[in-house]
């Protein structure tokens, strides 16, 4: 008994020594002093690999070793290291795995494997290693779903940042490939995810993703839907804007589609534009911006007004 006294005060104390390195290095990271950081991260390594290894029953320690790599391939890719950035983030991914093998509720540990395998796959895209960043993202994703549903609102909401991070990452994997439809699938995903106001920029870049890959109808319904929105930001409406004046020019150019029908999808979609534009207006939003410029440019208001003649 006084043995197991002695390790279990041995395990506080090394709990708490690698508490301070990872809190210190969170220090040297929020003053710019990323080479310290770097320090007080590999040395928070040591002691947490130590005392998992000497205590693998307790899955808090494991999660906090992995949860140390992290950081560290985290402050690596700062410093424009990411050959050992991407090291870090698999030595985290590693010791992330075993816990969830052997402890796989304990959901702060998942939470944090989802979140290495997307940070190694941001730094994998940015070298042009996009099958191996896909993998990872989508077994993150898969991953992070398991915990949307969990009692724990701290993990569920974390999960679904998290989750919203792997499909806005998987979906520029397949904007470089040029596959748009899966990459509207994914930025939906990431948009029905995202609670916050940058599901307004998630939105921009979904419908100019619906134009890429030619969807002009799809793309006119989601602008319409941001004009309802009474939240809506101006920098995505004035986005909408030309969104639909992209569209109006597309649908002149169909030749598949009959001249009437042609005419009456311009008409509509000007009408659109316009009624955002007096959404602008509204907001005294020209004065601080070129807007003004741009709507006696714009085709959709050329359109209107043609049509209107």
């Amino acid at each position: 008994e006084e043995i197991y006294q002695n390790i279990s005060k041995t395990a506080i104390y090394a709990d708490a020594l690698g508490e301070s390195y990872y809190r210190l290095s969170h220090l040297f990271r929020e003053t710019k002093e990323l080479a310290k950081a770097v320090i007080a991260l590999k040395r928070c390594v040591v002691v947490r690999r130590a005392l998992w290894e000497q205590a693998s029953e307790s899955p808090e320690y494991g999660t906090d070793l992995g949860k140390s790599y992290n950081q560290l391939g985290l402050v690596l890719r700062s410093l424009d290291d990411p050959d050992q950035a991407i090291d870090a983030y698999t030595k985290a991914i590693v010791v992330h795995r075993q816990v969830y093998g052997l402890f796989p509720q304990w959901h702060d540990n998942t939470l944090s494997l989802g979140g290495a395998m997307i940070n190694s796959a941001n730094t994998l895209r940015t070298r042009g290693e996009y099958a191996t960043a896909n993998e990872l993202y989508s077994t993150a994703i898969d991953l992070l779903n398991e915990l949307v549903d969990v009692a724990d609102s701290r993990i569920t909401t974390r999960a679904k940042l998290f989750g919203r991070n792997g499909y806005m990452g998987r979906a520029a994997v397949a904007e470089i490939r040029n596959q748009f439809a899966d990459a509207i699938v994914d930025l939906e995903a990431a948009f029905e995810l995202d609670a916050s106001k940058y599901r307004y920029s998630l939105m921009s870049r979904l419908i100019a993703a619906k134009l890429k890959l030619g969807d002009y109808r799809s793309a006119a319904a989601s602008c319409e839907g941001v004009s309802k929105d009474k939240n809506s930001p101006s920098y995505l409406l004035q986005s909408c804007v030309m969104y639909l004046d992209n569209v109006i020019v597309e649908v002149a150019d169909d030749v598949s589609v009959e001249e009437q029908k042609r005419q009456r999808l311009r008409s509509t979609y000007s009408e659109l534009a316009v009624e955002i534009l007096g959404q602008l207006q509204s907001r005294d939003y020209y004065e601080n911006s070129r807007s003004v410029t741009y709507l006696l440019t714009s085709p959709s208001f050329a359109t209107l007004s043609t049509t209107q003649e």
